[in-house]
């Protein structure tokens, strides 16, 4: 997932994030420097999903950035498999949710269908109805 480049601000991430220091700057940089990279595995993870790839991508940075703030050098682990990872497992997360909520919003479709769930209209009525009673 590096080059000579990304190594040397890999190091520089690791370093000040070791002493405490802010290192937001140098992580967006390798996050930017890494689009390539993370679009590849995006695609690999949803190469059957019909979604919005540019939320999948955000999904993606994120897990690169989780990546960056979490790694431990001495567990002996590569970075870039623990990076992988991170940014796989993010993405799944996130499509597990996008199918729970669809699921979720076919069960209150089908409610609604059913008649067992009151429309907009029919709700709209009896607080009407509420209204004139508590004025009489």
């Amino acid at each position: 997932m590096r080059n000579e480049n990304q190594d040397l601000l890999f190091q520089l991430i690791i370093k000040k994030r070791e002493k405490g220091e802010d290192c937001s700057s140098e992580i967006n940089s390798y996050i930017k420097e890494n689009e390539t990279q993370i679009k590849k595995i995006a695609y690999s993870v949803c190469r059957l999903q019909d979604e919005d790839m540019e939320d999948v991508f955000q999904q993606g940075r994120i897990g690169l950035w989780l990546a960056l703030k979490t790694f431990k050098q001495d567990k002996g682990v590569k970075f870039s498999t623990y990076a992988y990872t991170c940014i796989a497992n993010k993405i799944y997360d996130f499509l597990r949710k996008k199918d729970k909520e669809k699921e979720e919003l076919s069960s209150i479709n089908e409610e609604i269908l059913e008649g067992g769930v009151d429309t907009i209209e029919e709700i709209a009525y009896d607080e009407f109805l509420k209204k004139i009673q508590n004025k009489l």
